[in-house]
């Protein structure tokens, strides 16, 4: 190789990897920017309930009974172990899961309460594609249904027209804005 082509080729070599470690270092910007760390649910706003001491004192309230609930979940999941060979027959319906599978709420009184009641607690909407910070983690979980876990997460948005608003959501609807490393 003559020496103007290996000139040329350093050249190149070095714009590359210049280029390259700007764009790590506004990647990592971000990623260090803890104000962007989640996004709200991409397609749909999601329902932010505005924290209050009665908001903490239910979220307190629902985590104080998980010992308890995991306990009936256990036996939830038990009844369907133990009912499910009988169902596997093709073409045969099994009215007996069927039920079980429909009023797996019952199992779980406690925490529908406590999520009825967080349903009646004054909220905001946090519109699609906005940003926000996790504040705190809750062990307190926002589904009625015993199969997920997913729980309540305190967040502040920092992007958009409810920038700033802290509210309490379901970390279902809420979503890192960046794959982990």
């Amino acid at each position: 190789m003559s020496s103007g082509c290996q000139s040329r080729s350093k050249k190149v070599t070095t714009m590359c990897l210049c280029a390259i470690a700007m764009l790590g270092s506004i990647n990592i910007g971000c990623f260090l920017n803890p104000n962007y760390e989640m996004l709200i649910d991409r397609q749909r706003s999601v329902r932010l309930i505005l924290d209050s001491a009665e908001v903490q004192n239910l979220i307190s309230q629902q985590e104080s009974f998980s010992l308890r609930e995991r306990q009936e979940i256990i036996h939830y999941f038990q009844d369907i172990e133990r009912l499910a060979p009988e169902c596997m027959r093709p073409g045969e319906s099994c009215p007996r899961l069927e039920e079980l599978e429909r009023n797996r709420e019952h199992c779980i009184p406690e925490r529908v309460a406590f999520i009825d009641a967080m349903a009646k607690k004054p909220g905001v909407l946090a519109p699609p594609n906005s940003y926000c910070r996790v504040v705190q983690r809750s062990g307190a979980k926002c589904t009625k249904n015993p199969e997920y876990s997913s729980a309540f997460v305190k967040v502040r948005v920092s992007t958009g027209p409810s920038k700033g608003t802290e509210g309490w959501g379901c970390e279902e609807d809420i979503f890192h804005a960046w794959p982990m490393l």
